[in-house]
């Protein structure tokens, strides 16, 4: 992928997840999000179908990261060891604004019960 494109699809997702740790998603606009990434509507546009499809690429992207991280150096199975175990508690830590936003968030639509279903192979 173009560096252009991604880094314009890393700079709108970055803003939408600071604007989900300052407000409500129902009052999260386009705009807003635009305006805070330094991109065009248009662009985010390209990138995402509307903000509820930017949500959902954003906690499906998370999900899929953090489980790959318990799946610590390819070994298989649920927290199958110590260090894998760690090394997700790792993943969170740098990933905390994301998470502390999308749970708190009580507008955020379907985070109530996010992995319900969900596994590795299914995300995506």
């Amino acid at each position: 992928m173009d560096r252009r494109i991604l880094k314009s699809r890393e700079s709108i997702i970055e803003a939408f997840i600071k604007l989900l740790s300052e407000k409500n998603f129902e009052q999260i606009t386009i705009n807003q999000i635009a305006e805070r990434a330094n991109v065009s509507r248009g662009t985010v546009y390209l990138h995402f179908m509307d903000k509820f499809d930017l949500l959902d690429q954003c906690i499906k992207s998370h999900l899929v990261e953090l489980i790959e991280s318990s799946l610590f150096c390819g070994v298989t199975g649920i927290f199958p060891s110590k260090e894998a175990l760690l090394h997700s508690f790792r993943y969170l830590r740098e990933h905390a604004l994301f998470y502390d936003a999308v749970l708190a968030d009580q507008s955020v639509p379907g985070i109530s019960n996010p992995l319900a279903g969900c596994s590795a192979s299914r995300i995506g």
